[in-house]
């Protein structure tokens, strides 16, 4: 028993970068009308008294499904689908991180549904195994401690579209401040308002402290601190935070007791 006819679709298949897509269609049927119908649209013919069809046609951007038909002399009908994708559109990047410090780690925030590759360049190394999900990706990178580097991001789609995000310079900080607390002395006694002293070897983004459930701001944008705050009586432990302006944290502790 031999084969019946085949209608065969071999092109369009896969992703496109343009919306000006290539038809390949073979029918072994011999003549034929030969029709086409795109997604839900109603059919439209390719060719009559036909075996095949190349020619290019104009399509929209997103996922297609492509469908023929072929009907021979005695109205037997024959089917074929395909599926495609047109995407024309270069991903849009919408921000990247870090902005002035970088501690080790890169992000990038992106909005593409056929993303391929993206390629995180800083100083004179590259790296594409960042991890992505849900638009951002975020790379893990071993910088040295003090330099400052300049990074960027290219994103490329299925379809080749390639966008590239501004180049950023970052200065590599991800060493906690150290803080010298002079006052409050370990275990001394204290009236309500206890003295602080205390410095860090940097300027500081925020000094802070925190008494049990209580955080109070210091000062900000400074690297000394000296002065007097009222703390509640009782055996106290006093936590003093130092934030640099990349964003790390150091931290000194104190027991006092306050009448």
């Amino acid at each position: 028993m031999q084969p019946g006819p085949i209608l065969f679709i071999d092109k369009p298949q896969g992703i496109y970068g343009t919306g000006r897509v290539w038809l390949d269609i073979e029918f072994s049927g011999g003549l034929a009308t030969m029709e086409y119908a795109l997604d839900t649209q109603r059919p439209q013919r390719l060719c009559s008294k036909c075996t095949s069809y190349q020619g290019y046609k104009a399509f929209s951007d997103g996922k297609h499904t492509f469908s023929v038909v072929a009907t021979d002399g005695l109205n037997n009908k024959y089917y074929a689908t395909s599926a495609f994708t047109v995407d024309t559109i270069r991903p849009r990047i919408l921000g990247v991180e870090p902005k002035n410090y970088a501690k080790g780690e890169f992000k990038v925030k992106y909005t593409e549904p056929n993303l391929k590759l993206v390629t995180l360049f800083f100083g004179s190394n590259s790296d594409t195994s960042g991890s992505c999900n849900s638009g951002e990706c975020s790379f893990v990178e071993s910088l040295i401690e003090g330099s400052v580097i300049s990074y960027y991001f290219e994103l490329i789609d299925a379809a080749g579209n390639m966008a590239r995000s501004n180049t950023v310079k970052v200065k590599v900080d991800s060493t906690e401040p150290i803080i010298t607390v002079m006052k409050p002395e370990e275990g001394s006694l204290y009236r309500r308002n206890v003295e602080f002293v205390l410095g860090a070897n940097e300027r500081l983004k925020r000094l802070s402290y925190k008494v049990g459930t209580i955080e109070k701001t210091l000062c900000a944008s400074c690297q000394y601190y000296n002065g007097r705050q009222a703390i509640a009586a009782g055996n106290q432990l006093i936590t003093f935070y130092a934030e640099d302006f990349a964003g790390n944290i150091g931290t000194s502790v104190r027991r006092v007791e306050v009448i």
